[in-house]
C-alpha cells in the first residue's frame, strides 16, 4: 500500500510541475500574460501599464517611437470609452529571447462624444486582422519593442511628425 501510495504523489508532483511550467513558468506562457496583459490595460484605459509595457527603444515600421505612440493613444481613450477586445487566433513564436504575437482583434467601443444626452451611444464594432507584435524579454519582463498594423488610423487620431 505505501509503495503504490508513494508512486502516485511522485506521479501527481510530476504532473503538477509540468503544468505550472507550462502555464505560467514557461517563456510561451509569460509572453501571453504579457499580450493580454496589454488586452486588459487598453480596456482600462490604464496609460501607465500600457506606457510600463512598451519598451524605451519602441519603433514600429514607420520609424514611430513609444513617445510619439503614448499622445496618440492617450488622445484616442478620451474619444472612446468602453472598449472591449476579443483576441482570436494569437500564435505565439520565441526564438533567441524574442517573441512574436500574432492575432486578430474583435473590438468594440462607445464614442465618447455620444455619450450623455438623450440618444442611444454611439457603439461601433471592428476587427483588425493579422496584428503583430515583437517583444523581447527585458529584466525578466517581456515588453513591446514593436508591432505591425497598428496605426493611426486604428486610433482615429492623426500621428505626430517623425522628427528624423
Amino acid at each position: 500500500m505505501k509503495h503504490g501510495r508513494l508512486i502516485f504523489y511522485a506521479v501527481l508532483g510530476v504532473i503538477a510541475a509540468v503544468t505550472l511550467y507550462s502555464c505560467y513558468l514557461s517563456p510561451k506562457a509569460q509572453v501571453k500574460r504579457a499580450v493580454y496583459g496589454a488586452r486588459d490595460a487598453v480596456e482600462a484605459q490604464d496609460m501607465a501599464a500600457i506606457e510600463a509595457l512598451i519598451a524605451d527603444d519602441f519603433r514600429d515600421p514607420f520609424g514611430f517611437t513609444k513617445e510619439q505612440w503614448l499622445p496618440v493613444i492617450r488622445v484616442s481613450f478620451g474619444e472612446w470609452k468602453d472598449i472591449k477586445l476579443r483576441f482570436l487566433d494569437l500564435q505565439i513564436e520565441i526564438k533567441n529571447g524574442r517573441a512574436t504575437a500574432k492575432f486578430t482583434v474583435n473590438g468594440e467601443a462607445t464614442r465618447a462624444e455620444s455619450l450623455g444626452g438623450d440618444k442611444a451611444p454611439d457603439r461601433e464594432a471592428y476587427t483588425f486582422r493579422d496584428i503583430t507584435l515583437q517583444l523581447d524579454q527585458r529584466g525578466g519582463e517581456w515588453k513591446v519593442t514593436s508591432w505591425t498594423n497598428i496605426n493611426s488610423q486604428t486610433w482615429q487620431v492623426p500621428m505626430p511628425e517623425v522628427n528624423p
